[in-house]
C-alpha cells in the first residue's frame, strides 16, 4: 500500500508527466519511454544526460522491429549514438555488457572507427537496410534516449506488443514494407502510433481504433491475429492459448465467444470502450 500511496502522490499526477506515462520531451514506445536529443555530445556526456534528465539512458534496441519504429520518427536525427558499444562483429548493450540478440551494421562494418555505435535513420540506409555502424566514443553526434514510464497504470483491457511513435498510414506501411523481418503492421487510429509485427496472421478480428494491414498492402480496419477458435469463456479462451506454445495472450469476444490467439511479445496494455465486448488474457498457465 505504501508504494502504491506514493505512486499516487508523486508520480500519477505530477505534471512534470505527460499523459502517456513518460517524462516530458519523450514518446511512449511499449515499456519504454524515448527523446531524440539533436545537441551534439560525445558517447559518454550523451550518456550522463539521459540519466541525469530521465534517470534513464542511451536506447537499447531489443529487435530490430522495436529499433526501426524508433529510428523512422521525424525527430530522429540522421546520425545518432545509441547505447550500444562494438563486441567484435556484434554489438554489446553498454549498460549491461550483454550481448544484442541481433546485427544491424552497414556493409563492411565495424571497422575500427572506435568502439561505439552510431544508428543511422532514412533516407540514409533506406537502400541497405541497415542501420549501425562503429564510432569514435569522443566524437560528438545527437542521441536517443530511453527511460521506463513513470506513471501508474490504469486496468486495460487488450494485451499487446510495442508499438512506436505517431506514423501517417502510408508511413506505417513503408517502415513494414522496407523492414525484412516486418509480416504486417498495427496502426491505432487513435493517436496514430505504429507497431511492426513478425509472425503470420490468419484472421481479422474487428477491434474498435485499431487498423492493420500485411506487408505491401494497405490498413483496414481490425486487428490481425494468428488464429481463432471458440471458447465458451475468457478462462476457457486462456486455456486454450495455453495448449498453443507461441500464444501469448487470448483475445476473447464475449459477443461470439470467438477466442484470438496473439503471438505478440506482451509490452502493454490498451483500453478498449466499456461496451466493445472484448476481454484479453496474458498467457498464465499452471
Amino acid at each position: 500500500m505504501l508504494a502504491f500511496g506514493i505512486c499516487l502522490i508523486f508520480l500519477c499526477v505530477s505534471p512534470a508527466f505527460s499523459q502517456t506515462g513518460c517524462p516530458g520531451g519523450y514518446d511512449r514506445f511499449g515499456r519504454k519511454c524515448i527523446k531524440y536529443v539533436s545537441t551534439n555530445r560525445n558517447f559518454q556526456d550523451a550518456q550522463a544526460d539521459c540519466q541525469r534528465a530521465s534517470g534513464g539512458k542511451l536506447f537499447e534496441p531489443v529487435s530490430k522491429v522495436d529499433q526501426d519504429l524508433v529510428l523512422y520518427n521525424p525527430r530522429a536525427s540522421a546520425a545518432s549514438f545509441i547505447g550500444l558499444q562494438v563486441s567484435g562483429s556484434n554489438a554489446q548493450y553498454s549498460s549491461n555488457s550483454m550481448q544484442v540478440p541481433f546485427t544491424d551494421y552497414f556493409p563492411n562494418t565495424p571497422n575500427n572507427r572506435g568502439s561505439c555505435v552510431v544508428a543511422f535513420v532514412p533516407p540514409t540506409r533506406i537502400y541497405t537496410h541497415k542501420a549501425w555502424t562503429d564510432a569514435d566514443c569522443n566524437g560528438l553526434h545527437p542521441y536517443i534516449c530511453e527511460a521506463g514510464p513513470t506513471t501508474c497504470e490504469s486496468d486495460n483491457t487488450l494485451f499487446v506488443g510495442n508499438f512506436g511513435p505517431a506514423q501517417t498510414p502510408d508511413l506505417c506501411k513503408i517502415i513494414c514494407k522496407f523492414n525484412p523481418t516486418c509480416q504486417f503492421f498495427i496502426r491505432r487510429t487513435t493517436d496514430g502510433a505504429c507497431g511492426l509485427r513478425d509472425f503470420n496472421p490468419t484472421i481479422r478480428v474487428q477491434i474498435p481504433t485499431l487498423t492493420s494491414g500485411l506487408k505491401g498492402e494497405d490498413a483496414t480496419s481490425g486487428l490481425l491475429l494468428a488464429k481463432q477458435v471458440t471458447a465458451s469463456s475468457l478462462q476457457d479462451c486462456q486455456s486454450q492459448c495455453c495448449s498453443d506454445s507461441q500464444c501469448t495472450s487470448a483475445i476473447y469476444n464475449r459477443n461470439n465467444m470467438q477466442c484470438a490467439f496473439n503471438y505478440d511479445q506482451l509490452a502493454r496494455k490498451l483500453p478498449l470502450p466499456a461496451n466493445s465486448g472484448i476481454a484479453s488474457i496474458p498467457r498464465t498457465c499452471p
